[in-house]
This record gives C-alpha cells, structure tokens and sequence, in this order.
C-alpha cells in the first residue's frame, strides 16, 4: 500500500465514496459516505437528538417517542398535543433528560430526518416524567399561537425524527375577539415581550405601547392590557 500523502485528493465528494479505517472489533473496514452521513443523522448531531416515532400496544421502547392514546400510524402534525419520549436517543444508551427539560417554554420544531419538509413547530409548555419510568410526556401548544404556523405532514411508524429548539425569537399572537377593555393572554414565552397592538376599529398598528396601552405583566408567562374603552383586536407580543 502507497503512501496516503502520494494518493491525489477527490475534490468532489458524493454518497457512494469510501472512507477506511477500524472497526470496532479491530478489523480493517471501509465505510461510505452514505452510511456515515446515516448514522450521524440516526444518532443526531449539533444539539438536537432522534427518536423513532412508535405505534402499538406493546411496552414502548428505549430511543422511540410515542402519542399517548392513539394507535394511528400516520398522525397529522397539526394535530399533536402530547407525545411521550424517551429520555435515551435512538441507537444510543446516554440520556439526554438535561436537555429534554431544557426545552420548557421554549419553541421547537420536529421533522423527519430524511424529509426536513415534514414538520411540527410548537411551543412546550410542560414535561412530566411518567411515574418512575425513562419516558416523559411533552404537551405542546401552537408555536406563537398561530395555527397556521404548526407545519406540514405527518408522522410515520418506525421513522426517525429530530427534535430542536427552533431557531427564531420567540413571539405570540392574541386574537381578542369580543370587545373588552380588558385583554388577559397567557403566552407562555418565558420572558416579558413588547407589545404592539391592532383595533380591529382602525387599521394603525401601535408599537411598544408598554404602560401607554396599561400592559401590565404577571409573570413571564401572562400578561393583561388594560384599555381606556373596549376594543377587539390583535396584540402581537416580542
């Protein structure tokens, strides 16, 4: 064998080329592009972790994330409200429960691993472990409460999925459709947003009214607008 610095460099790199190197069990080995770039994806890379989507009536499996109460094999993204999760990825025996709890009040986004175009955003806004066991259920609720925001596809038996923190700020739209001087909106964007508003009496938006519109926070989480007169309209909370 030549060597390795003689050997010219492929500057064009596809699926079917192969690397060499050392199997677990100390034998020579080649591997592909393809199988690499695989099981990357299986095992996820860059924060996000993979699970196998799992229906049936059998005892749900480590590294596979379920819907609690429904044994449909194709399950509309648009209409998820739970799913329970492994704590341990698929194909892997080291628990990413640190990051599972991180997700609490954040955005994330769930798509198929082999077709990024099928997806689910949503904002989490609580996980709890299912008494003793290594599975957690997740309930989500519409990503910036817009529904038309959630995604696109469905989710198969026995196809893997990404789960990560979507990366956009987080943001939350509040339709008030009877006229009330009075706006309670629970947002669940875990930070205290700037608001802007829209009557559905004038077609001006208001920006940042903060204490001018009588924006008073609870918490992180909820707010009220309190208004000279009733209105209906929008607030779109930052």
């Amino acid at each position: 064998m030549a060597r390795i610095s003689t050997y010219s460099s492929d500057n064009t790199v596809n699926k079917s080329d192969k690397l060499l190197g050392s199997n677990a069990d100390g034998t020579t080995r080649n591997f592909s592009i393809e199988d690499i770039t695989t099981y990357l994806r299986d095992i996820g890379v860059s924060g996000k972790f993979t699970l196998k989507f799992f229906v049936g009536n059998s005892t749900q499996q480590s590294g596979t994330f379920m819907i609690p109460g429904n044994n449909s094999q194709n399950v509309a993204f648009s209409t998820l409200t739970t799913i329970r999760v492994s704590k341990y990825p698929f194909s892997s025996t080291d628990s990413v429960l640190e990051r599972i709890n991180q997700f609490k009040n954040e955005t994330v986004i769930i798509a198929n691993v082999e077709d990024i175009n099928k997806f689910g955003v949503y904002n989490i806004s609580s996980i709890s472990q299912v008494g003793s066991t290594d599975f957690y259920d997740i309930s989500l609720t519409t990503a910036y409460g817009i529904p038309s925001f959630v995604g696109n596809g469905n989710l198969e038996d026995e196809l893997k999925y990404s789960i990560d923190v979507y990366k956009s700020d987080r943001r939350y739209t509040h339709h008030q459709n009877n006229s009330a001087s009075t706006w309670t909106i629970a947002h669940n964007l875990g930070k205290f947003p700037s608001v802007s508003l829209k009557f559905s009496s004038s077609d001006s938006v208001y920006t940042n009214v903060g204490a001018f519109a009588g924006v008073t926070f609870t918490d992180e989480n909820n707010l009220t607008i309190n208004l000279a007169a009733a209105e209906s309209g929008y607030a779109y909370l930052n």
